[in-house]
């Protein structure tokens, strides 16, 4: 006698995977992850299937799964010379090949490549700065043309007030 409101245990899946897996090519979806080497997102939606669905199906027939690391065209070592001959920018180096900048931070990394941290050690012509804002540019307009930050030109500004002397009433000059 079966108790109210318990169900037998049985996988409920299990039937549906028998209905659906003669209705999908498997040997496409291997074939297009081992040969063509599309991750198993692109497959997955390419089939309106989960993801996750793909990688069960791979493991059933024994098909290692890859790693997350994109391959880049570039190797670590060439990011690093590139980064420290050139001083290519991290982000301008992730543009053009299709990466974000976290991962060409990460293989600079992996290439013990000491990285300057923000924009500290740029050089920038503060007086110019200073005196493009001190005549009405905007620090978002200025930061945009230099490649920095609105609170780095603001801080460059007050840097150049305060090294620059000024005129107090008498006359004299002061430095504040």
């Amino acid at each position: 006698m079966q108790q109210r409101g318990r169900r037998p245990a049985v996988s409920s899946t299990a039937g549906k995977r028998r209905q659906i897996e003669p209705q999908i090519p498997v040997q496409d979806i291997i074939d297009r992850y081992v040969v063509d080497g599309e991750t198993a997102r692109e497959i997955a939606d390419g089939y309106g299937l989960n993801e996750r669905y793909v990688f069960r199906l791979l493991e059933r027939h024994d098909i290692p799964r890859r790693g997350r690391r994109k391959a880049l065209a570039l190797s670590n070592a060439e990011i690093a010379r590139r980064y420290l001959e050139g001083r290519v920018e991290i982000r301008a180096m992730a543009a053009e090949l299709g990466v974000s900048r976290h991962t060409i931070a990460k293989r600079l990394d992996e290439a013990r490549v000491k990285r300057s941290v923000g924009y500290r050690g740029r050089d920038l012509p503060d007086a110019e700065i200073a005196a493009r804002n001190g005549a009405g540019e905007s620090a978002r307009a200025l930061a945009a043309e230099f490649g920095v930050s609105h609170s780095t030109i603001l801080k460059r500004v007050a840097r150049q007030r305060e090294a620059k002397p000024q005129r107090t009433n008498s006359g004299a000059q002061s430095t504040r």
